[in-house]
């Protein structure tokens, strides 16, 4: 079976997403995440890197706080 990586299985959660959306809403599928990778004890904050990289690379757009935006 092929692994994913925490970006692409992030990046498949946001593209389901609305393309406004916020940090809540993806932390409602940090279970789906831990699953997937069960080597990391702290998913939040992995969640929160990915989001800075995507950010890094013009994937999504931070709005405010919690609120972020992708980029078509």
């Amino acid at each position: 079976m092929e692994k994913t990586t925490w970006k692409e299985d992030l990046e498949k959660i946001i593209n389901g997403l609305p393309q406004d959306f916020t940090l809540v809403q993806i932390y409602e599928k940090v279970l789906i995440l831990a699953e997937s990778h069960p080597g990391n004890s702290h998913p939040k904050a992995k969640i929160r890197q990915v989001l800075q990289q995507l950010r890094d690379q013009g994937k999504i757009r931070f709005l405010e706080p919690g609120k972020y935006q992708r980029v078509s």
